[in-house]
């Protein structure tokens, strides 16, 4: 990886973690530094502990967030983890049942903070493990674990003097935000009279931090932007990241060189990253075929039924290739798993309570097969 792979691969470089890593990237990012100020946008801190890229999604998507949380009070609890941590210089120590009095005694939401509730509990753990994992504290003694089935337990921690910088910096005051529209809107409120730019940094943040960008219509402005200035956006690609450009009819979207896997990127090295090229293949087939007619837009429209007629005969062609885990899992988990994934990966627009799937242009771009080999000595028979 270069340097600006490291930056988007990482949260942040920590001086303290990998010193070798950090003075690498340091030496180096100036090469980079026009690209992420002009094409980009990005703000690059880089201090004498971390180095660190704020990146800032183009458009918002509904799998973007921290991969742990699962529910709001996760996200709201982190916030005042990070406030009480705000205070705490480097090396100073505390301990958990201070964190917990500070959340009771700032709280402002509607629903109380009440520890005797398991679900509160379990929630402020998976803070805690998330802050822990992300170096903003250390532990010296105790496991936060045992707070979940007690709430007396007790763990004593230390500062590490980063948590800072762990929120980006906002244009204004978050009291100001009412929802997360306006967060999003009020990155460019600095930049409001150059429209250019701020079309410019959204479809360049949207390629890199999104599995693709599709058309809304012939007054989409980031598409027309797409479609006029394609040759120096592919310049800028390859000659910074060595990704390539690919702009179809409907959607666009970059490709990343074959090496070493990049966090979340797809296909992953794994049996439903598998699974999920070989039903792109099977419904590309289809459509090859002429079984299926996608509409104008290139999508297709399925019934739940019918997307699990193809993963049951798409199970019987290539079970024996697939874990076992994928083997004996129940049709309704199977298709959960495979459309999380798909909808992720923006392949298709689903969710868990609607009766219909619409296929995204992507299930025609990225499909696969099992080596011919390897499907010749399983028996397998496409």
């Amino acid at each position: 990886m270069n340097t600006l792979e490291i930056l988007l691969e990482n949260y942040w470089i920590l001086k303290s973690k990998d010193r070798d890593l950090y003075y690498q990237v340091k030496d180096s990012i100036q090469e980079y530094e026009a690209f992420l100020l002009d094409k980009v946008g990005y703000r690059l801190i880089v201090n004498p502990i971390l180095i660190k890229l704020e990146k800032i999604p183009g458009k918002p998507e509904p799998w973007m967030g921290i991969q742990d949380f699962d529910q709001p009070l996760d996200y709201a609890f982190l916030c005042y983890v990070l406030a009480f941590l705000e205070d705490k210089s480097q090396g100073e120590q505390f301990i958990l049942s201070e964190i917990t009095d500070y959340i009771q005694s700032a709280w402002q939401l509607e629903t109380a903070v009440d520890w005797t509730i398991y679900n509160q509990r379990r929630s402020l753990v998976k803070v805690l493990k998330f802050v822990r994992d992300m170096n903003l504290l250390l532990v010296n003694d105790g496991n936060e674990s045992r707070f979940i089935n007690s709430i007396d337990a007790d763990v004593l921690y230390e500062s590490t003097g980063i948590s800072r910088y762990f929120m980006r910096v906002f244009t204004g005051s978050l009291t100001d935000y009412s929802s997360w529209q306006d967060i999003h809107n009020g990155e460019w409120m600095d930049v409001e009279k150059d429209r250019g730019k701020v079309r410019r940094n959204r479809v360049y943040r949207r390629l890199l931090m999104s599995p693709a960008i599709y058309s809304e219509g012939s007054d989409d402005p980031d598409w027309q932007y797409i479609k006029n200035y394609r040759n120096m956006i592919q310049k800028d690609m390859v000659e910074t990241l060595a990704y390539d450009l690919h702009v179809h009819k409907n959607c666009a979207f970059v490709i990343v060189p074959e090496g070493p896997y990049y966090k979340g990127s797809f296909p992953a090295n794994n049996s439903l990253s598998d699974i999920v090229l070989q039903m792109n293949r099977m419904i590309r087939s289809m459509v090859d075929d002429g079984e299926i007619i996608p509409d104008a837009d290139e999508t297709i429209l399925v019934s739940g039924g019918r997307f699990d007629g193809w993963l049951e005969k798409l199970r019987k062609v290539y079970a024996q290739g697939w874990s076992k885990e994928y083997r004996e899992m129940s049709l309704s988990g199977l298709r959960r798993e495979v459309l999380a994934i798909m909808r992720d990966y923006g392949m298709v627009e689903w969710r868990r309570e609607a009766s219909e799937i619409r296929m995204l242009p992507m299930c025609g771009k990225l499909y696969g097969r099992y080596p011919k080999e390897f499907e010749q000595k399983i028996g397998i028979n496409p």
